[in-house]
């Protein structure tokens, strides 16, 4: 990412620690933030691929005729939850979508470590 070799160059350049610790939270946030919206996205489209199957979490959890932003806030707190050891208000139904939440709780698992 440029973003993040620019913020780096950026904060090597601070004399301030108070600060530098401040924005290495910040790019860290940011990077999860990323992370999570990508995996967001992709968990919902497993989930949408194809509407007329009953058995995907978008449908068994009623998720699919809900607000574009409900549908959206629903995957980023699934993503989001991964790196905590997933949620149980919200899980795979098919095995596209548990194969899909194993990759990303090994994902959140090697980056958190």
């Amino acid at each position: 990412f440029r973003m993040w070799q620019v913020a780096t160059g950026f904060t090597e350049r601070l004399q301030s620690e108070k600060l530098s610790i401040t924005l290495n939270m910040v790019k860290i946030v940011l990077a999860t933030l990323a992370w999570s919206h990508v995996t967001a996205c992709v968990w919902y489209g497993i989930g949408a691929m194809d509407p007329d199957t009953p058995r995907c979490w978008v449908n068994e959890f009623e998720v699919k005729d809900r607000s574009l932003s409900y549908r959206y806030l629903t995957s980023l707190h699934w993503s989001l939850a991964q790196f905590t050891g997933g949620m149980d208000e919200l899980t795979p139904v098919n095995s596209a979508e548990r194969v899909y939440a194993v990759l990303m709780f090994m994902c959140a698992f090697v980056m958190a470590g």
